[in-house]
């Protein structure tokens, strides 16, 4: 909140060239909220995850269904975090579409990253919150990595509107339309990326499922 007040008293002075870096900012900072949730797959399942390990699906297709309940809660505040952007900042609606593009690029790269970190350090959810159980230094450690390295993670859709400002700083293009050409051609190469790691990933879940089944399974609070 406080953050859009400053912008909105300055937004007369920030550059066109700048301006697609603050959509994708909003776009980072509204999956630094759930990433919490896509990093930890299994542990709100506690004993319903037996359920899986029974189910015959592949278990790509489990990883794929996981990922595609978040993308409702992804794009829906995500939509409502542009328009927000849009209303203060009046970025043009290239921008606004590049960030959208940026936003399932977004998606895509912290589903492989969440369904890699949930097969390999799944945690139990305590009933009714949000607060892990007792888990151990090493799981500890693991999620504290992952939140600290999220920064990391998401540096690629700050390439699109980086390039932006690159090609008009030369004289080359304008910004909006080259950072809309880079976040189309990102998004589709996140998409076969993930694609691709569905299937070692699947396997990957396969061959811990078990492990899993019982640290979310086990009712330490």
């Amino acid at each position: 909140i406080f953050g859009t007040m400053i912008f909105v008293r300055r937004s007369a002075s920030i550059s066109d060239n700048f301006r697609p870096f603050i959509a994708t900012g909003a776009v980072a900072f509204m999956f630094l909220s759930l990433s919490q949730l896509m990093f930890n797959l299994f542990g709100f399942d506690r004993a319903g995850f037996r359920q899986l390990v029974l189910l015959p699906t592949p278990r790509r297709q489990i990883l794929l269904g996981k990922n595609l309940a978040f993308l409702p809660v992804a794009g829906v505040s995500g939509a409502i975090f542009l328009l927000i952007v849009k209303a203060a900042m009046g970025i043009s609606f290239v921008v606004v579409i590049a960030a959208v593009l940026q936003l399932l690029a977004a998606f895509l790269l912290l589903s492989m990253v969440g369904n890699l970190i949930s097969v390999l350090v799944p945690y139990r959810i305590a009933a009714g919150s949000l607060k892990p159980t007792k888990s151990s230094t090493r799981t500890t450690i693991l999620i504290f990595a992952s939140r600290m390295f999220f920064p990391m993670v998401m540096a690629p859709i700050f390439f699109p509107p980086a390039m932006g400002l690159l090609w008009s700083s030369v004289g080359w293009l304008p910004a909006a339309p080259v950072n809309l050409f880079f976040s189309a051609a990102i998004c589709a190469l996140l998409a076969l990326f993930y694609k691709l790691s569905l299937t070692p990933l699947g396997e990957l879940l396969q061959r811990r499922e078990k492990q899993i089944l019982e640290i979310v399974t086990k009712e330490i609070e």
